[in-house]
């Protein structure tokens, strides 16, 4: 029989995924007496709250505080180290592309275990012994050893790492004669590279069958295109350096299948959408990594989750990616999200592909705050067009521009600025910034909603 999945509401409000089997219950019990022997924090927090580690494990979910990256960063981190010694282990470095690099350090059953989470995503792709499996990145080589290894446990025998560099059309170039079955890439790379990939094969003919892409979200507009042009599947890896890897699409959704048994989401003030569905600001409990692992861990990202079925048949929840809380800012009061302000622009300009945001203090007889948008250089003759947009084509910014509060600034940099595997999408430089807590909200701020 199929483990079955379930929305459990804690008695203070929070709502976590968590399996309907007994089972369970015992992992995560042993997980809360694991943690309590082996690291001082946790065991602090459940000396704090007056709960033995053996208590009603979901009673003990609940109660325990959220592990923010300062925690993650200047607590557990040390705390692994000691409990390392003389282990060998291996680091995981962030890419700090929308906050504070973190450090994760990582023992031979955790990389297993994570490897594990990659096999399930790959056969979800319907990776097979005969694909060709290609990894395009501008760096960090040893990231893919990772992933072949993965797929050499699937029958692959045939692996190979593209390197681009700043000529992305002389770096791509190899991609064709590579004929990838599977291909993994960044979609920030990806969209840099697509004017000189897109025409590599006739429409709907390229080799490529699906489309791996993590680190970031990939814009619809951007996944239509590739599936039309390359007639490939796209899927989405989602994972964060402090969880690993959490899961992939299947063909018949876009939603993440993942397994709350290796790792529980919480949500602690949920937006119901329907009896199956929820929005928030979602925290992870793993239960599968035994070296810096984390409960109810902030990594900062908003999602929607479903226990709904999928059409694959598939009985694992989804999770839908919505935003990073570090891409949103507020100014004068109002909360802006940069998906909202790209795509805004995007409706003015729709080549645009590559914006990053600053956002700096200004004296209030200067104008209070200054938006400024970078943009690659062949954006520069749309300079009129996308200021315009800025100043009265986005609902209350163009209020916040007429009352003086707010200044915008254009600024145009050779494709090069975009290099990396990942670029800030939001770079927040006031200091005294006006953030709110990220709860779940709708466009108008509107706060949490009791289920339907």
């Amino acid at each position: 029989m199929a483990e079955t999945f379930r929305f459990h509401e804690h008695a203070l409000g929070a709502v976590s995924i968590v399996s309907d089997s007994a089972v369970f219950r015992d992992q995560l019990s042993d997980y809360f007496r694991y943690l309590h022997r082996v690291s001082p924090h946790y065991r602090g927090v459940m000396e704090g709250l007056q709960r033995a580690p053996d208590a009603d494990p979901l009673d003990l979910l609940e109660r325990f505080p959220v592990t923010d990256k300062e925690i993650y960063r200047n607590v557990l981190q040390v705390e692994a180290m000691d409990q390392l010694r003389n282990h060998s282990f291996v680091t995981d470095y962030s890419s700090g592309s929308t906050a504070k690099c973190v450090l994760r350090l990582c023992r031979a059953a955790d990389d297993l275990c994570e490897q594990d989470v990659t096999e399930t995503v790959f056969r979800r792709i319907d990776m097979r012994p005969g694909d060709h499996f290609v990894c395009m990145d501008v760096g960090a080589p040893e990231i893919y050893d990772f992933y072949f290894r993965a797929a050499r446990n699937l029958g692959l025998t045939r692996m190979s790492y593209l390197n681009l560099t700043r000529d992305y059309a002389w770096s791509s170039r190899p991609l064709q004669a590579l004929s990838p079955t599977v291909l993994l890439t960044v979609p920030s790379l990806l969209v840099r590279a697509w004017p000189h990939v897109r025409g590599l094969w006739n429409r709907g003919m390229a080799p490529i069958r699906a489309l791996v892409h993590m680190g970031e979200a990939m814009h619809p507009e951007f996944r239509a295109e590739v599936m039309a042009t390359w007639g490939c599947h796209v899927y989405s890896f989602y994972g964060t350096t402090e969880i690993g890897g959490l899961g992939a699409n299947c063909g018949a959704s876009d939603g993440i299948h993942f397994d709350p048994t290796m790792v529980v989401p919480t949500v602690e003030s949920p937006r119901w959408i329907d009896r199956e569905t929820l929005e928030g600001e979602v925290l992870f409990t793993t239960l599968h990594i035994h070296t810096q692992s984390v409960v109810k861990y902030r990594v900062g990202d908003l999602v929607r989750l479903t226990t709904a079925p999928c059409h694959c048949g598939d009985p694992s929840p989804r999770l839908w990616f919505r935003e990073r809380t570090h891409d949103a800012f507020v100014i004068a009061g109002e909360k802006f999200r940069y998906n909202a302000l790209l795509a805004a622009l995007q409706e003015a300009v729709p080549a645009l592909r590559l914006l990053s945001v600053e956002i700096e203090d200004l004296s209030d007889a200067e104008g209070h705050t200054l938006l400024r948008l970078i943009l690659t250089e062949e954006m520069l003759p749309h300079r009129e067009a996308l200021l315009e947009v800025l100043q009265v084509g986005i609902f209350e910014l163009d209020s916040i521009y007429r009352y003086g509060l707010v200044r915008f600034d254009l600024r145009f940099e050779p494709a090069s600025y975009f290099e990396g595997r990942k670029v800030p999408r939001v770079v927040d430089r006031r200091q005294h910034m006006s953030m709110p807590p990220a709860a779940p909200e709708d466009e108008r701020g509107a706060g949490a909603q009791p289920r339907p």
